[in-house]
């Protein structure tokens, strides 16, 4: 087939632009530094870096790159760096790293025989990654030096406080663990019991580890141990009304609790906004303690709230609860949700195990219904046993021997006629 030489002409260049387009988009973001294998150890040696391992043609990679470049000139004058590898280029890097799948971001600081590297899990938005690299970036605990200093670090996200010494580095482990996440951990020290505000906030032992917020405050009560403090920790540090994110998703599902979600829409900021402020005005007044309430964006977790039961995610708002033990869940049937007395009414019943779940797992329904039918499925199923046994032992029993009896005559073989032709 014959080409003209023009159009031969015309797709070069076509090719040669979407090239060039490509390259410009690569490297439009100077705050967005390239890394590759020659200079990775050399420039995140110093610094605190948050690096993103990436794959052009990844369509997660391009949904996020906004955010990126976004977070990149944010933080550059606060003194961090932020970067990009091209992992199938730099395949040594990516499995130096562990990387599977794209984007992959970590925190990286320091030289390499002692780096501190940590994997991001959380969203995509500039505000969360953000925090991670802020987060990580300070000592896990904040050291208070006055009494006067705890009141401006009081806000509606809560923040955790130790008030004495920290028994065997209790405290500094569990501060540790929970570095990544969004939680500020701090310690005063110089706590005495006679202090007024030591009065104010109940405390009357030393040590003391509270969580405080301006909309609640909780003080912990266990045993000086890590693993009922972490999971005290873990339960309390949330506000009121917590907002899920892939982070705090896999934290949520050991707390062994009720999730009670406000399933909202960012489409709809004005109605979203509006839903959540009277869910955190329930969430104020619950006194049930198996419930955990927070709220959803249907538009951003679309396919989960679609599995659990809000199948038109955009008839929002909803309220749907999630049983963090059994995967069971609940959606509201059909109350107005405005309503404070319906929505409580509707939550009691499914904590008090009034209302059936909508959704549960294959191995739940068979337990569900095994209690339910067990007066009839025992005894049948024993009944059935016996006589599958009495069976095989009667035809054990009854089976003819294969050696004649001693002085018994043997059976005359009969002759078999000839085959007609």
């Amino acid at each position: 087939m014959h080409v003209p030489r023009a159009a031969l002409v015309l797709l070069c260049l076509g090719l040669a632009f979407a090239a060039d387009e490509e390259a410009e988009q690569v490297n439009k973001n100077t705050d967005i530094v390239t890394l590759t294998k020659e200079d990775f150890d050399l420039q995140t040696s110093q610094g605190f870096w948050l690096v993103r391992f990436h794959a052009t043609w990844c369509n997660h990679c391009k949904r996020m790159k906004p955010a990126w470049e976004e977070l990149a000139t944010k933080v550059k004058p606060l003194g961090y760096r932020i970067g990009d590898v091209d992992a199938p280029k730099e395949k040594d890097l990516a499995k130096r790293f562990g990387v599977r799948g794209y984007p992959t971001i970590f925190f990286i600081h320091g030289e390499p025989e002692n780096r501190i590297s940590k994997q991001y899990d959380g969203d995509h938005t500039v505000d969360e990654m953000e925090m991670f690299l802020t987060k990580m970036s300070k000592p896990p605990i904040q050291l208070i030096a006055a009494e006067d200093e705890i009141a401006p670090l009081i806000s509606a996200d809560p923040i955790v406080i130790l008030f004495g010494e920290d028994v065997n580095d209790l405290y500094t482990r569990v501060a540790t663990a929970f570095q990544p996440r969004h939680s500020w951990f701090y310690h005063y020290p110089k706590a005495a019991l006679d202090s007024p505000k030591m009065k104010e906030m109940g405390v009357d032992a030393l040590p003391a580890v509270m969580v405080l917020s301006t909309e609640f405050s909780r003080r912990y009560v266990g045993p000086w141990v890590q693993d009922p403090l972490q999971q005290w920790v873990s339960t309390n540090r949330h506000p009121l009304l917590t907002r899920l994110t892939r982070s705090v998703f896999p934290e949520l599902r050991s707390m062994n609790k009720l999730l009670v979600f406000a399933v909202v829409n960012s489409a709809k900021p004005e109605l979203s906004n509006r839903y959540t402020d009277f869910f955190r005005t329930l969430a104020a007044e619950n006194t049930d303690e198996r419930l955990f309430f927070l709220s959803v964006d249907a538009g951003h977790f679309n396919q989960f709230v679609r599995h659990y039961g809000v199948k038109q995610p955009q008839d929002i708002p909803r309220v749907m609860v999630l049983d963090s033990a059994t995967q069971e869940s609940w959606v509201d049937p059909g109350i107005d949700v405005w309503n404070p007395s319906e929505v409580r009414t509707f939550l009691a019943s499914v904590s008090k195990g009034y209302t059936p779940p909508g959704l549960q797992p294959v191995s739940r329904k068979i337990m569900v219904w095994f209690r339910k039918y067990w007066k009839i499925v025992v005894p049948v199923t024993a009944v059935s046993l016996v006589a599958l046994v009495t069976i095989c032992v009667c035809c054990c029993c009854t089976r003819p021997s294969k050696k004649p009896a001693a002085g018994a005559a043997s059976s005359p073989r009969v002759a078999r006629s000839p085959k007609a032709d």
